[in-house]
């Protein structure tokens, strides 16, 4: 979890603008353990003034991005993913609680360009099992999904946040070969909070994100963790890498 948000991304993702943050990582921790428009990054004050208020947002929205790295040469991999967890730690209570209750997916795919938001063309995602779900790249595209729906939150008691999720490379067609040693995937996950229920008006500043990750033919998870002291904190805001350590969510 520390190292998810701590390493640079293991690739250069194909076709993304470098000028980004997460086109090289570390991660980020955005909005964090406080969900309102005063604790949003400089850009977005900017951009929108008008949510620029104390009001809590009480809702949030676990996400993935599936990105093709540099040197990929793979047409015959899918990407299997599964298990895809939310939890917050209670500020008044001092206990993680898990937050998605669906295991519903549904996704976009974007341009390798793009920055995620109102993308035209829905992504594929195959369910093979309650809880696992593949997909095949495309080219030029980069899937952007969500797990489950927006869950209401408690804006004024979150202490930190954690998303984390399982994945690996499979085989797509085995008529056509395993072509899985070419192939060059990763994955970058995170959340975001919504102020309210309804169509979001304006992009959103991410609850935080990970570093974008290989994925390998073995299941290995990857998270995005709200550190106080890890990551770029833009502007931030969590629990030390200590006290995670010493208190971790339930991830089994």
């Amino acid at each position: 979890m520390v190292s998810d948000m701590t390493k640079l991304n293991d690739l250069v993702l194909k076709g993304v603008n470098p000028m980004y943050g997460f086109a090289r990582g570390p991660g980020y921790v955005i909005m964090g353990n406080d969900p309102r428009g005063t604790n949003t990054p400089d850009w977005y004050k900017a951009s929108y003034p008008w949510m620029n208020n104390g009001n809590y947002w009480n809702y949030l929205l676990p996400w993935f991005v599936q990105f093709e790295g540099e040197g990929n040469a793979a047409t015959n991999t899918r990407i299997q993913m599964r298990y895809m967890k939310v939890f917050i730690k209670s500020r008044s209570s001092g206990t993680w609680y898990k937050v998605n209750k669906s295991d519903g997916v549904g996704g976009i795919l974007c341009p390798q360009g793009s920055n995620y938001f109102h993308c035209p063309e829905s992504g594929v995602l195959t369910v093979e099992s309650p809880g696992t779900v593949s997909s095949l790249p495309v080219a030029a595209h980069n899937l952007h999904g969500w797990w489950g729906g927006r869950e209401l939150i408690t804006g004024n008691d979150i202490a930190a946040v954690v998303v984390t999720i399982q994945a690996r490379l499979v085989v797509g067609d085995p008529g056509r070969g395993d072509d899985r040693a070419k192939a060059k995937y990763l994955i970058q996950v995170g959340a975001d909070y919504y102020p309210t229920n309804g169509s979001a008006e304006t992009v959103l500043p991410a609850v935080g994100i990970s570093r974008a990750k290989l994925l390998t033919n073995d299941w290995q998870p990857f998270s995005m963790s709200t550190f106080s002291d890890v990551g770029n904190q833009e502007p931030g805001g969590g629990i030390t890498a200590a006290q995670m350590r010493a208190d971790p969510p339930p991830l089994d």
